[in-house]
C-alpha cells in the first residue's frame, strides 16, 4: 500500500510540476516579452559575456546591473550588483555603469583568484 502511495504521488508531484512550469509566463528580458527559446540563448550569453542586465524588468523604475567574481577554483564566489533608476542608470554596453561593474569585478576576481575573466581588462 505505501509503494503505491508513494508513485501516485510521484506521478502528481511531476504531472503538478509540468503543468505549472511548462506554460508559466517567460520574464521580461530589456523591456521586451521573450520566448522560451530566446531566453535560454540569453542564458548562454549571459554566461560568456559574465555580465547581466535588466531594463525595468523586474522591478518598476529601476535598471540592475550585475556582474560575477570568480573564485580560485573557477566557480563564481558572488555577485556585484547595481541598481538604479532607469532614467538615470542606462545599461547598454556602452553606460559607464556597466563598464563600471565589469572592471569591478574584473578587479575582485583578479584579487581573489589570481587571475582576470578576460572581461573587460
Amino acid at each position: 500500500m505505501k509503494i503505491r502511495i508513494y508513485i501516485i504521488h510521484a506521478i502528481f508531484i511531476e504531472y503538478f510540476n509540468f503543468r505549472f512550469t511548462a506554460f508559466a509566463p517567460m520574464p521580461r528580458y530589456m523591456g521586451k516579452p521573450i520566448k522560451k527559446a530566446v531566453f535560454y540563448e540569453l542564458l548562454v550569453d549571459i554566461k560568456q559575456s559574465n555580465l547581466c542586465c535588466f531594463k525595468e524588468d523586474f522591478l518598476p523604475d529601476i535598471n540592475v546591473v550585475s556582474a560575477p567574481i570568480f573564485s580560485s577554483d573557477g566557480s563564481i564566489s558572488t555577485v556585484i550588483s547595481l541598481l538604479g533608476n532607469s532614467k538615470e542608470t542606462p545599461v547598454n554596453a556602452t553606460s559607464i555603469y556597466v563598464q563600471a561593474v565589469q572592471k569591478a569585478s574584473v578587479e575582485a576576481t583578479r584579487k581573489i583568484a589570481g587571475y582576470s575573466t578576460g572581461i573587460g581588462n
